[in-house]
């Protein structure tokens, strides 16, 4: 069952992607994605040695074309030209949005990425049922992302098992303490503190120094959202980020590779 939470575009991007699930199972049973699994022996990248051993702050670039908060980020949108770039910078993840409606990302990208692209690839999508982990591991993802905003501490742990035995790591967003909670209980060792409000999409940067403290050692953290400038990406260095995940300020950027090095703190 997925958590309550209030009336927002987050339920409506829940209720959509539900409808879509049911279509993408009556396409492909989940049986069908389980054989296709049996056979495909190809390992996965490691998402938190990637961020963990770079003893500078680690880099994860998104790859999103529009979102509900920004529209459309870059017009002239090639994915595969924007996953050379992220290689050529070096950058220590790639993040790909997949949801198609609401973020016109696409689950194929995953594999097209992977093919001109060595860092290990973060699936970003609205994780709310099993089926979705099989198809983020048959289409290539190295890791997922799952809400503690839609999911409760017993979803998140059940969800990060499955993944894990499938060989995905999951990084477990938060965005208040209660979120933190369920993300600790969950079992959870990467934990990504989101600056978004997902109800709001309203950013707040200096809201992450608190709720990165609630978080113990031995947790890999990364900041989400919001992070334009090296001011932004020493802020969070300071407040014990070990990676930032960026997007809208790296895809609207002229210059990819001059963005990212300028964020390199």
């Amino acid at each position: 069952m997925v958590a309550h939470m209030d009336s927002s575009l987050l339920d409506t991007i829940i209720s959509h992607k539900r409808e879509e699930l049911e279509n993408r199972k009556r396409a492909q049973p989940l049986p069908h994605l389980q054989e296709q699994l049996a056979t495909d022996t190809a390992p996965t990248r490691n998402l938190k040695r990637a961020i963990t051993s770079d003893q500078n702050l680690a880099i994860i670039a998104e790859i999103k074309r529009t979102s509900p908060s920004s529209g459309i980020i870059k017009p002239d949108f090639n994915h595969i030209y924007i996953a050379q770039e992220y290689a050529r910078a070096k950058v220590n993840a790639i993040s790909i949005l997949t949801d198609q409606h609401f973020f016109m990302g696409k689950l194929s990208f995953i594999n097209d990425v992977k093919q001109v692209a060595e860092s290990p690839i973060l699936q970003k999508d609205f994780v709310i049922d099993s089926y979705q982990i099989y198809e983020s591991r048959l289409y290539g993802a190295d890791a997922i992302l799952l809400l503690a905003g839609i999911l409760d501490s017993e979803q998140l742990a059940e969800y990060r098992e499955l993944a894990e035995g499938l060989g995905l790591q999951c990084l477990v967003e938060c965005h208040n303490e209660q979120h933190i909670d369920q993300a600790l209980n969950s079992g959870a060792t990467i934990i990504g503190i989101n600056n978004r409000d997902l109800d709001t999409f309203g950013i707040d940067l200096s809201a992450f120094a608190h709720l990165r403290s609630l978080i113990p050692p031995g947790h890999t953290v990364i900041s989400e959202s919001g992070i334009s400038s090296a001011d932004d990406a020493r802020q969070m260095k300071r407040a014990g980020a070990d990676a930032i995940l960026v997007g809208t300020s790296i895809m609207a950027a002229d210059d990819i590779g001059a963005k990212i090095n300028e964020l390199r703190v």
